[in-house]
């Protein structure tokens, strides 16, 4: 949880509205068991970079394929996230994992 900034902002498919990081650690956290990512790019602009990648996720109750762009900003010397933003694969345009 360390990598999520104080004040982030993120959504996760499924959620109404974004959520922040009590709430990520609250729940997102321990249902989460393991997580593969295909990086798609990164944009870095002096200490604030946007990434974007597919993801496949097993979780606790459901699995998971989509995509998600993440904001971060490097404060004190590391990156932290501050914003994203993940949708599932069943929407169009389809994911194309590799």
């Amino acid at each position: 949880m360390a990598f999520y900034h104080k004040d982030c902002a993120v959504q996760f498919h499924g959620d109404t509205k974004p959520i922040g990081k009590s709430t990520i650690k609250d729940t997102r956290a321990r249902l989460l068991k393991s997580v593969e990512l295909e990086p798609l790019g990164v944009r870095i602009i002096g200490n604030v970079a946007v990434t974007h990648y597919y993801y496949k996720g097993i979780g606790q109750y459901h699995n998971y394929v989509g995509r998600a762009t993440r904001t971060w900003m490097k404060q004190n010397g590391k990156w932290q996230i501050i914003g994203g933003m993940n949708s599932d694969c069943k929407r169009l345009p389809p994911c194309l994992w590799p």
